[in-house]
């Protein structure tokens, strides 16, 4: 069965040379506890019961050995390991008190070769492109959006991403309407080529 994914484009790029895409899944199912040991009997001796007991006194195991600091591996899986970080900045390595801010705050999972070798036999495939509706407004409304942002963020400036922020346009309804409106003098372009941004024309007394 093919993994489903979907594109989404990159956050805050405002280079054009670092705009892209990423894939991400286009869904998130998941497989329960129930359900976990149920395929793992049908491909063992143990039954349902067993599995259970066992997969509960392994999560008791592992986490006593992660708050002692102990990596975990488990076999054909791969291992885990704490990770850990400071609740305040270190400023002085020299501290005695240093420990008294750390804490675990993640978990690491480093998978075996052989389960790395499996994820290449993975087939991929693209999620159907759902077809979004512009919404529709008005250059009046448009104007006092932009307006109302620039009054709301004092000392930023509107580029095309932030466009589509308070717009909802796609990227390329975005940057047609926002040429537009530079067009016919109602927005003024300013900044670098590659990384405009777009002011609300002065209207001539």
């Amino acid at each position: 069965m093919a993994i489903t994914f979907k594109l989404q484009e990159i956050p805050h790029a405002k280079d054009e040379e670092l705009r892209g895409y990423f894939p991400v899944l286009a869904h998130s199912a998941r497989i329960t506890s129930a359900e976990l040991c149920h395929m793992i009997q049908e491909r063992c001796t143990a039954t349902e019961g067993d599995v259970k007991g066992v997969m509960s006194a392994m999560a008791q195991v592992m986490a006593q050995a992660l708050t002692e600091g102990i990596r975990v591996e488990v076999p054909e899986l791969g291992s885990f390991s704490p990770s850990i970080s400071s609740d305040e900045p270190i400023t002085d390595a020299a501290d005695k008190q240093i420990a008294r801010h750390l804490r675990i705050d993640n978990v690491n999972f480093q998978p075996k070769a052989t389960l790395m070798k499996d994820f290449g036999k993975v087939a991929f495939r693209r999620a159907d492109k759902m077809v979004r509706k512009s919404p529709t407004y008005t250059d009046t409304e448009l104007i006092d959006r932009i307006r109302t942002f620039y009054a709301e963020h004092p000392g930023e400036v509107m580029d095309r991403p932030s466009f589509q922020m308070l717009s909802g346009y796609g990227r390329t309804t975005a940057y047609k309407v926002l040429s537009r409106l530079v067009r016919e003098g109602l927005l003024e372009k300013r900044g670098r080529p590659r990384a405009p941004y777009y002011m609300i024309a002065k209207v001539e007394p």
